[in-house]
């Protein structure tokens, strides 16, 4: 943690401690924003000196509470990050810009600080926090011998998943690996994954905790914090409505110091205010949006309901999955109308030989028919989209 290592030019240059002793700044010189250390001056000082970023910060209602902020990363090629990384965003479907919590933090994050955000669910935390994590990581891992360098906490195991799988996707080019600890699967399949080793952990709390406390062969511990130094909190206010503070406090409690915490809220009530000073360092606050205390709806995101029949529904859940489409879909359904769904899509179509007829029929007894049902059944099965994957992709709320 206190001493610089010197890595390739074309990629991250340095890793230079900060002056505190318990925050470390990522140097990333060739990748990096020109103005990145520049200060964020009142509105109106810094409409005269950066008219562009004075703009970005009022229409996307970002407020820096920290007089020595930096600029917003207003695009992708300026991210502070390695060149893998940046190209790996760029060539994402539907990426064209940073979101406006990405583009505040990022600067913040890679800087060393710890980071108090306030922000929307929907707002692209994930990578906000995630991407600067990642490129941390990087630099750590030869010194961490597989121990996990990163702890990513959310308080659900859909959450949980859906992290991991970002960690995983964006970990791949830096050599990062990714595994996801959560209630409701299996502790010895997840104790197995941390045992051969991982540079990010995303976890529920209660799970996490099983998991700091379970003996493996020889009664060594299934994994270790020692060498964790990035804390990741998505979606605290919620973890604390669920009860997680005690598991929480522990766990941080394992987490030598120093660490970097990266703190993400949807709200700001008293509760959060009062663990959030607890286990931050001197934060560079930002918030997004407004709303305050209460949770609002995310102004750029578009809902749209509908109330469809339970055979609609079946149809629906098929056809957004094979179209991708998928992780934009919640289908919400009575208990009894998710039993029979299920019953609908599993019974009598595990098996490979006829499955795709099989499942034409049972689209037909819900009143469908035609040639757009017999091409959704044939990509059903050409994919590989088995019905009992299907009913957990599209229903993976269910608890």
């Amino acid at each position: 943690m206190g001493r610089a290592v010197k890595l390739p030019e074309s990629d991250v240059t340095e890793y230079v401690p900060a002056k505190r002793t318990n925050r470390v700044a990522l140097d990333v010189t060739e990748d990096a924003p020109a103005k990145r250390s520049k200060r964020v001056d009142p509105p109106a000082e810094l409409e005269e000196e950066d008219p562009a970023a004075a703009a970005f910060l009022l229409a996307n209602e970002i407020t820096f509470h920290d007089a020595d902020s930096p600029l917003p990363c207003m695009s992708f090629e300026t991210a502070p990050f390695p060149k893998k990384l940046i190209k790996l965003l760029i060539a994402q479907p539907g990426f064209k810009a940073p979101s406006a919590v990405q583009a505040a933090s990022w600067p913040l994050a890679v800087a060393g600080r710890d980071v108090l955000a306030i922000a929307k669910t929907g707002s692209g935390k994930t990578l906000g926090y995630l991407l600067p994590a990642l490129t941390r990581c990087r630099l750590e891992k030869a010194d961490a011998n597989g121990s996990p360098i990163c702890l990513i906490m959310a308080p659900t195991r859909e959450l949980a998943i859906q992290i991991c799988s970002e960690a995983v996707k964006f970990g791949e080019p830096l050599g990062c690996r990714a595994v996801a600890v959560y209630g409701g699967a299996s502790k010895k399949t997840q104790s197995n994954n941390l045992q051969r080793g991982c540079e990010v952990i995303a976890a529920t709390p209660g799970r996490m905790k099983d998991m700091l406390d379970i003996r493996g062969n020889g009664y060594n511990a299934v994994t270790s914090l020692t060498k964790c130094s990035i804390l990741l909190l998505d979606e605290a206010d919620r973890m604390l409505d669920m009860g997680f503070e005690t598991e929480i406090r522990s766990i941080v409690w394992e987490i030598p110091t120093p660490h970097q915490t990266l703190f993400y809220s949807a709200t700001w009530p008293a509760e959060v205010e009062c663990i959030a000073q607890d286990l931050l360092t001197n934060p560079a606050k930002v918030s997004v949006g407004s709303g305050g205390e209460k949770l609002t709806a995310n102004k750029s995101v578009t809902q749209r309901v509908h109330v469809v029949n339970l055979g609609f529904a079946l149809f629906v859940c098929c056809f957004f999955v094979c179209s991708n489409l998928g992780s934009n879909l919640v289908v919400c359904l009575f208990e009894s109308c998710c039993a029979s769904l299920c019953l609908g899509l599993s019974s009598g179509l595990s098996s490979a030989t006829g499955a795709e007829d099989k499942l034409e029929d049972k689209l037909c007894d819900f009143g469908f028919s035609g040639k757009k049902i017999r091409q959704l059944c044939f990509r059903v099965f050409a994919n590989q989209l088995v019905p009992e994957f299907v009913l957990k992709f599209v229903l993976g709320h269910r608890r």
